[in-house]
């Protein structure tokens, strides 16, 4: 989420104060937080469940729900994608909610 306000490597930025985070985030859509959250979860379930590195790529993921939640979801996939080392994350409405997370096969795919 780092990408959403600034640039660069969040390792070598000084510590923000927690104004600056309100400000960034004031415009943020807490759904869109908690589908991310969501789904990076799901990310690394898969590949603890599968005893593979936090770091193992993943082919992609699939996530089915809501409009609403979709829709706030788009804000935030690209972070995710990149936080769970995805090559691709495909988004589709449906009326249940799921979330399928394919591994690489390869630790060198992405």
């Amino acid at each position: 989420m780092w990408s959403w306000w600034q640039s660069g490597s969040v390792h070598r930025a000084p510590w923000p104060n927690a104004s600056q985070l309100r400000d960034a985030a004031a415009d943020g859509n807490p759904l869109a937080y908690a589908m991310g959250a969501e789904i990076l979860s799901a990310a690394r379930r898969a590949k603890t469940e599968s005893k593979r590195s936090l770091k193992w790529p993943v082919d992609v993921i699939d996530v089915t729900d809501t409009t609403p939640r979709t829709e706030a979801f788009q804000s935030v996939l690209e972070d995710v994608r990149e936080a769970a080392n995805a090559t691709s994350v495909s988004v589709a409405v449906g009326a249940e909610a799921s979330v399928a997370v394919t591994l690489a096969d390869d630790p060198d795919a992405v």
